[in-house]
C-alpha cells in the first residue's frame, strides 16, 4: 500500500500490544495517512520525562498532529476522520453512526475491561502444575 503524503509532522505514540494504539494504527492505514510511528514500551517509557509533556497520563496511543495533541483513541479516530475525510470509516447517516458509537462504547466499558479482568485471574491460575498466561501459546489462543 502506498500513504499519500498528507501530513509529514503526524506523529503517533504507540506499543504494538494495545489494542487502542491497533485501532487508530488501522485507521492511518486504511485513510492512507503517512505518519511517523513512535514506539513506546509499557515497561517504563510511558513515565520517561521527555513523554510526560505529551501526555500527562501516561497513556498510549496520543497523535501529535502539528501544534495539537490528542489522547484516547476514539477522540484520536474522530479527529481523523473529520480532517481526512475520505476514504471515510465512519457512517454518515445518523442511526447507523448512533449504532456503530453504541458497540464501541459497550465493547471499550464494557466488554474489555471484562476480557482483561478474567485473563487476569486465569493468569494467576495453576494447572497441572503450569501457570496460564501470556508467555504460554495455548493460552493464549484459548483466549483469542
Amino acid at each position: 500500500m502506498v500513504l499519500r503524503k498528507v501530513n509529514p509532522i503526524l506523529k503517533l505514540y504507540y506499543t504494538p500490544i494495545s489494542l487502542n494504539s491497533r485501532r487508530v494504527w488501522v485507521a492511518l492505514l486504511e485513510k492512507q495517512i503517512a505518519f511517523e510511528p513512535l514506539a513506546l514500551n509499557l515497561d517504563g517509557d510511558q513515565f520517561n520525562p521527555d513523554f510526560l509533556p505529551i501526555n500527562l497520563f501516561h497513556r498510549i496511543p496520543v497523535l501529535v498532529d502539528g501544534d495539537l495533541t490528542l489522547v484516547e483513541s476514539l477522540a484520536i479516530l474522530d479527529y481523523l476522520e473529520a480532517k481526512y475525510r475520505a476514504p471515510a470509516l465512519l457512517p454518515r447517516e445518523a442511526k447507523a453512526l448512533g449504532i456503530l458509537r453504541m458497540v464501541e462504547m459497550v465493547t471499550l466499558n464494557e466488554l474489555l475491561p471484562t476480557i482483561v479482568a478474567e485473563n487476569a485471574t486465569l493468569s494467576s491460575v495453576k494447572s497441572g502444575g503450569d501457570c496460564l498466561s501470556w508467555e504460554n501459546p495455548d493460552f493464549v489462543n484459548s483466549v483469542f
